[in-house]
């Protein structure tokens, strides 16, 4: 009789037969993960199985994983795991201040303040950026590397582009796994840069009829109404027949100094000079 062939359900059985179904690959402690949790693994073929350790505390940890499948003389196999949780060296840092005040600071100049960041951890510091929200306050270094127990000093300088108050936030941001960003808020007062202002009395002195061989004499005045003193370096007078007196001065702010001009002509007639006044005044 001719031979029967089997029919392809019948073939699909007996491959389904052949391959080892694991139904659960489990583990009875949640640090240790198993990956993938079932299989369906084709004859003479194998699957890698991942266990994973994710410590939640410090200390030694074991786990049972359990492998189910339809084999049958062994349909539960386990496999023993074990690690040991430990705490990784990490980094700490700690800012000198949070607070920095520069006071009064002309503008056109500038003054420099300092803070210092600190590593009080086990690992490298990391400080990736040190920067400002205003360009008034500069920093010097920008970023840094910081070993455990070492320290960077930060310097910042205020160059105030106009009048009044300025502040700003300096920001920290580092590999800290705790506080990865700190801030330092800075402030100052822009002020005009102290400076002297002369002012005359009169421009113009009229000291009227001498007699050839005598002398007369007026004066004025010369004012600081600056906030800086004014240095008159010289008082001088381009005609001999008339001299100054005091030939340079001194005046801290709001402070008079009185200028003699005598008089003494040599001959009769019509005579005038020009006193000249050089100073410090920046105007």
């Amino acid at each position: 009789p001719p031979r029967s062939t089997p029919s392809n359900s019948s073939a699909a059985s007996d491959v389904y037969k052949r391959q080892l179904h694991v139904t659960s690959i489990s583990s009875d402690n949640a640090e240790f993960s198993p990956a993938p949790n079932s299989a369906t693994i084709p004859g003479s073929k194998n699957q890698v199985v991942t266990v994973t350790f994710n410590p939640g505390s410090p200390g030694n940890q074991s786990a049972t994983i359990t492998i189910e499948s339809n084999d049958p003389d062994e349909g539960t196999l386990i496999v023993s795991v074990s690690g040991n949780g430990i705490i990784l060296p990490e980094p700490g840092i700690s800012l000198s201040t949070t607070s920095i005040s520069f006071g009064n600071v002309a503008m056109g100049s500038s003054s420099t303040k300092s803070f210092t960041i600190s590593n009080d951890g086990a690992a490298d510091l990391v400080v990736s950026s040190v920067n400002s929200d205003n360009e008034d306050f500069s920093l010097d270094p920008a970023s840094a590397t910081i070993q455990p127990g070492e320290n960077q000093v930060v310097d910042i300088t205020f160059s105030p582009s106009s009048n009044g108050f300025r502040s700003a936030t300096v920001t920290i941001t580092s590999n800290d796994p705790d506080e990865g960003t700190l801030t330092v808020s800075v402030s100052g007062n822009g002020v005009q840069t102290p400076a002297p202002e002369i002012s005359l009395s009169t421009t113009n002195l009229s000291i009227g009829d001498i007699a050839v061989g005598s002398s007369g004499a007026e004066t004025f005045t010369i004012s600081n109404q600056g906030n800086a003193a004014l240095v008159v370096s010289s008082i001088s007078s381009d005609n001999a027949e008339f001299a100054a007196d005091p030939v340079s001065a001194s005046s801290p702010g709001n402070k008079d100094r009185v200028v003699t001009v005598t008089f003494a002509p040599s001959a009769p007639g019509s005579q005038s000079a020009t006193i000249t006044i050089t100073s410090n005044d920046p105007d």
